[in-house]
């Protein structure tokens, strides 16, 4: 196979001048532990099961009650109730997390307030992910890891660019190809959102630097060419000298990036057929 083509989009909302890094902001070697809990959320939450999270919160219930981060996820008509995480699969999850941070998670489950919606296991994990992060910070000496973001009302939002291989919505690819974008914070339509089944924007995006943040981009696999099994893809965000990656829609960015700034994504597609949505969305600060 040839070297894929590469598409770069011209378009007057983005540009190639970047912004730099925040000037607080850490280098990542200065931030081993924060790399390594990345390196376990990755891997373990599953990013395909993951389509709650943007339509629901993790809240925090009072301390007489237990202290718990759950997921405030209210059904619809329609919507599947798939059961609830277990007990030993969140537990694995705490105990790699205390392994990140050279320590052991006490932490206590209720299955009951782990719910499985529509096939979601992403957004019960990340709730349990939240509240193991915070009593690690509680309970282990030197670099704290900042989850909080994960548990807001807000997001930050973009446009994803309209070009001629988006066109519809669906695109097929016969072959390997990498397509490249920038967002830019004064791009048309960017901006932050409340966190709902439908957005409203309310005001000019806002800041991540400081906080591990989670950039969703709205790219699905809908079958390879043979139409038997999924096309791959891999995703970079490149931000001055920080860089994220994945292999799903769902990337995982540290507390060096700031959303507000101007920033690149790198998409490799393998050949199949692809379907896009409409707009980039990163958790952020509530004000």
């Amino acid at each position: 196979m040839g070297r894929p083509l590469r598409i770069i989009f011209p378009l007057a909302v983005f540009s190639s001048a970047f912004a730099p890094p925040p000037r607080d902001a850490k280098p990542a070697a200065a931030r081993p532990r924060e790399a390594a809990v990345l390196a376990v959320l990755d891997r373990e939450l599953d990013a395909r099961r993951s389509g709650w999270f943007w339509r629901s919160r993790l809240v925090q219930r009072p301390e007489s009650e237990g202290g718990r981060v759950v997921p405030d996820i209210r059904p619809t008509c329609g919507n599947s109730m798939g059961g609830n995480v277990k007990a030993a699969q969140a537990l694995d999850l705490a105990a790699k997390l205390g392994a990140a941070f050279g320590a052991k998670c006490v932490l206590d489950v209720d299955e009951k307030l782990l719910p499985i919606m529509d096939g979601d296991t992403f957004t019960p994990l990340a709730a349990v992910a939240v509240e193991a992060v915070a009593r690690l910070n509680a309970a282990s000496d030197g670099e704290d890891v900042d989850l909080s973001l994960l548990a807001t009302g807000s997001m930050d939002v973009w446009p994803l660019p309209k070009a001629r291989e988006f066109a519809g919505g669906v695109a097929r690819f016969e072959t390997a190809k990498m397509v490249r974008f920038e967002c830019r914070p004064d791009a048309p339509g960017a901006g932050a959102a409340k966190r709902a089944r439908t957005f409203e924007r309310d005001g000019a995006l806002r800041p991540t630097a400081g906080h591990v943040a989670l950039l969703f981009v709205p790219i699905y696999p809908t079958t390879d060419l043979a139409g038997t099994g999924m096309p791959t893809l891999s995703i970079r965000v490149v931000q001055g000298g920080v860089t994220a990656t994945a292999t799903s829609a769902m990337v995982w960015l540290p507390s060096s990036f700031d959303a507000r700034q101007s920033f690149t994504v790198e998409v490799d597609f393998g050949p199949g057929v692809w379907t896009f949505g409409e707009q980039l969305l990163a958790t952020a600060p509530d004000r």
